[in-house]
């Protein structure tokens, strides 16, 4: 997607090692600051870009590119105001140009402007509707707004173009549940084609149970092309919203929670930080108990937790659709001239298909009845807490 950051040629040796002279020409400027773009110098970047936009001779196409890349060095610096002044710019010279509205609907996503958000990347994809990137910033904006079919929609897209990318599979995965649209079968296909021998990859080891959060932890403390820091604050964030599509608020609280508190400031986990803020602020809101959830059709697949027990919701039977809530069924044994005893019956995952009981089998104490109609019983919620 950044074809206008590799424009590189002799120039950028003779400007670097000019000290940035005001001599240089723009476009060579313009080339000096594509590289240090690329090397993440982002003060250089700004410093170089500014000359070439100051200098003066550029054509309309290479001023929109110096605001563009001068608006991403500003993103990396987590200075989205100035990043989106420059996109903006960049799109009053090249209004066709998707870089600038791609990255805009970035900065505005990151900001937590979701209308924005949506506006820019729709107009990036009448550009171009090739880029993977787009329609999931285009997806996740629309989740958090609330639009959960058209991001599910958003994130199909994105794996037809991506394919092999485990980050667009499970942002497809969240919003199908949050839709309540049974996936579980297209999940695991998709998961299927991840490769796992690159960063993030090994996260769909732990969605398919191959490997546990802990053994993750380590993988992402290990030596690899993307730095230690950054591997963590992917872990923590995705393995968050797939604890999540599981039920397990708690688990995924704790994650998110970690993730605002260790996940780099800068480009490169802008996303993860924004949704880790996101999903956090969304757990800690008062819950309206005035009208509940729809239930999806079918159960997600639970996560493993960093015990190694698999502790979310399981799947409801095919014959029924309970709601989330209920996690099991309530079993009444009675005898004649006794109270009745209500048992809480759970639901849980064994192995990557199986359910079983719990208890099972059931027992329960009852105790003689002195009364003709013994009172009924409601069953004990199971607690949410885990």
């Amino acid at each position: 997607m950044r074809t206008a950051m590799i424009r590189l040629g002799v120039a950028v040796v003779i400007v670097i090692g000019a000290g940035l002279s005001t001599r240089a020409d723009p476009p060579a400027l313009l080339s000096a600051g594509a590289e240090a773009i690329q090397k993440g110098q982002w003060d250089e970047a700004i410093a170089v870009l500014s000359q070439a936009i100051a200098a003066g001779g550029l054509s309309s196409a290479d001023l929109a590119t110096a605001h563009t890349n001068r608006g991403y060095a500003y993103f990396g610096k987590s200075q989205a105001d100035k990043a989106i002044a420059d996109y903006t710019a960049a799109i009053r010279l090249a209004p066709n140009d998707a870089d600038a509205h791609s990255l805009r609907g970035w900065a505005h996503f990151t900001e937590g402007k979701m209308k924005q958000a949506i506006a820019d990347s729709t107009a990036a994809i009448r550009v171009d509707p090739n880029s993977a990137f787009t329609f999931r910033n285009r997806g996740r904006a629309q989740l958090y707004a609330g639009q959960v079919r058209p991001a599910a929609d958003d994130f199909a897209a994105a794996i037809k173009l991506a394919p092999s990318d485990v980050l667009g599979v499970i942002w497809l995965h969240v919003a199908r549940v949050r839709a309540g649209q049974a996936d579980q079968p297209e999940f695991t296909a998709n998961l299927a084609k991840i490769d796992r021998r690159t960063w993030p990859g090994p996260i769909a080891d732990v969605q398919s149970g191959a490997i546990t959060q802990e053994k993750l932890d380590d993988i992402a403390k290990s030596a690899g092309d993307k730095p230690q820091i950054e591997r963590a604050c992917d872990a923590q964030v995705y393995l968050g919203l797939l604890q999540l599509a599981a039920g397990d608020k708690e688990e995924a609280r704790k994650l998110f929670k970690a993730a605002v508190e260790d996940c780099p400031l800068g480009v490169a986990e802008a996303t993860e930080r924004a949704v880790a803020k996101l999903e956090l602020k969304a757990l800690n809101a008062p819950v309206n108990t005035a009208s509940k959830p729809a239930s999806p059709k079918s159960g997600p697949k639970p996560v493993p937790s960093r015990s190694s027990k698999l502790e979310s919701t399981p799947a409801p039977l095919p014959s029924q659709t309970p709601p989330r809530q209920s996690r099991g069924s309530a079993v009444t044994l009675t005898r004649k001239g006794y109270a009745p005893s209500t048992v809480w019956v759970k639901i849980q995952p064994e192995g990557v298909s199986n359910t079983k009981f719990v208890p099972n089998p059931v027992f329960a104490r009852l105790t003689r009845s002195t009364d003709k109609k013994p009172p009924s019983l409601q069953p004990e919620r199971p607690s949410r807490t885990r």
